[in-house]
């Protein structure tokens, strides 16, 4: 079975019922071996050509690969959508799509990428790792979840992003102060797993990751709860500015 099949035979109930539970769902061995193998090599070959460091893989390169096309299956698609539904109450608008991307975190640049601690901008975040180091630091996955429900305002929603995501609190919350006294959950990536969880209500990143070990993600996003928004059209509008400008390492986990 392919990986859409797989996820298109999943009882959503029964996820969303443990994301409410335990902040996540998921499901085991959701990709088959020669797809992992294929898109480790991929990740690899694309660390690389960025000379050893951190690369962050955008839908368009994903064309062709077994990741773009689980992005155009319509078994995630209908997956992504009961759960963004389950978290907002409202269905997603008609034009929503899933944004996927691949996250390679490699040298310097990986080991600067941890404990960003974020809110996404989307309902729904679907993780599948592709690669994992085995030893010393892995870049676990670390979560308080589901702390905010999904806003109505895009202000409010922005608000509490910037709240959250400054580079005073992000160093409050990634100190072992804070992580002694307020510790978050933590999650030991499988490759080949996926694992679904609200990114929009959950704060989230990963944890440190030796630089000499690739971590590799595939991540697919969806259920934009601000989509029409001015505001919020204006901000994706610089962001697609800044990504013809430059390639930038994605936040995400």
């Amino acid at each position: 079975m392919s990986t859409a099949e797989i996820v298109g035979a999943v009882d959503i109930e029964e996820i969303a019922d443990s994301m409410r539970r335990t902040g996540f769902g998921q499901v085991e061995n959701a990709m088959p071996a020669d797809e992992l193998r294929s898109l480790q090599a991929f990740a690899r070959d694309a660390v690389r050509r960025k000379g050893d460091e951190s690369a962050y893989l955008a839908p368009d390169a994903l064309a062709g690969t077994a990741l773009g096309e689980l992005a155009r299956s319509p078994e995630l698609d209908t997956f992504l959508r009961q759960l963004h539904e389950a978290a907002a109450q409202r269905p997603p608008a008609p034009e929503e799509h899933i944004y996927a991307g691949l996250r390679c975190l490699y040298g310097r640049t990986g080991a600067a990428s941890s404990l960003q601690y974020h809110f996404d901008s989307y309902t729904v975040t679907a993780l599948v790792p592709i690669e994992i180091p085995t030893s010393g630091n892995r870049g676990d996955f670390l979560y308080y979840p589901n702390l905010r429900e999904v806003r109505r305002s895009a202000l409010v929603n922005i608000a509490e992003k910037a709240a959250c995501q400054n580079g005073v609190t992000r160093r409050v919350l990634a100190s072992q102060a804070f992580r002694k006294r307020i510790p978050p959950q933590r999650l030991e990536l499988v490759p080949g797993n996926l694992y679904v969880f609200w990114g929009y209500r959950t704060l989230h990143g990963n944890d440190i990751c030796d630089p000499d070990q690739l971590r590799a993600t595939a991540l697919f996003h969806f259920g934009d709860p601000h989509l029409g928004d001015p505001l919020v059209q204006r901000v994706h509008r610089r962001v697609e500015r800044a990504g013809r400008t430059k390639q930038l390492i994605s936040p995400g986990v």
